[in-house]
């Protein structure tokens, strides 16, 4: 196991029964964030994760795998939406967090349109393809249903969380 990533109560699922429910939480959601560059919002995700109930992690570390990633190919899924991911030694279940941009961040996206909402996504290291399926049904919902608008009008956490969790029990029927 990583030494940056301390595994506490959570048990993990199995890779087939995760929901978005299990893998955001309030406390990971910042709405009407400020940031100037993609290396400050994935600083902030970093951020995010380590300061994560869940588990305890190098902020540093966190940072690396979200930028490692990110310098192989843009994570933007476009329409204004990205999802820096990574893999995580450690972890034993997925973790995920959004920012909401205030003042849309000009970043490398196909379509040149400016980032709005990101969503962070941390997988265990040794998940096969767990993470495809998550960014999978969280493209699917900012694609083919008005998911990204109903985010961003979100007034509060709680509010954005309750619009996810909609989203995925909808799709799960």
């Amino acid at each position: 196991m990583n030494e940056n990533v301390d595994q506490s109560s959570q048990a993990g699922r199995p890779e087939s029964d995760v929901r978005l429910a299990d893998v955001f939480s309030c406390d990971r959601i910042q709405l009407n964030v400020e940031v100037k560059s993609k290396r400050r919002l994935i600083e902030l995700f970093a951020k995010l994760f380590a300061n994560s109930s869940e588990y305890v992690m190098n902020k540093d570390t966190v940072f690396r795998s979200l930028l490692e990633r990110e310098n192989l190919g843009s994570t933007c899924l476009g329409n204004g939406v990205m999802v820096p991911h990574s893999r995580l030694h450690g972890l034993t279940s997925p973790l995920g967090a959004v920012v909401q941009i205030t003042t849309p961040l000009k970043v490398d996206a196909h379509d040149g349109i400016p980032v709005s909402l990101a969503c962070g996504l941390l997988v265990p290291a040794e998940c096969s393809d767990l993470h495809i399926r998550i960014l999978a049904r969280l493209a699917e919902g900012f694609s083919e249903h008005n998911l990204h608008q109903r985010l961003m009008d979100a007034e509060n956490e709680s509010e954005l969380f309750e619009e996810l969790v909609k989203f995925d029990e909808h799709k799960q029927r």
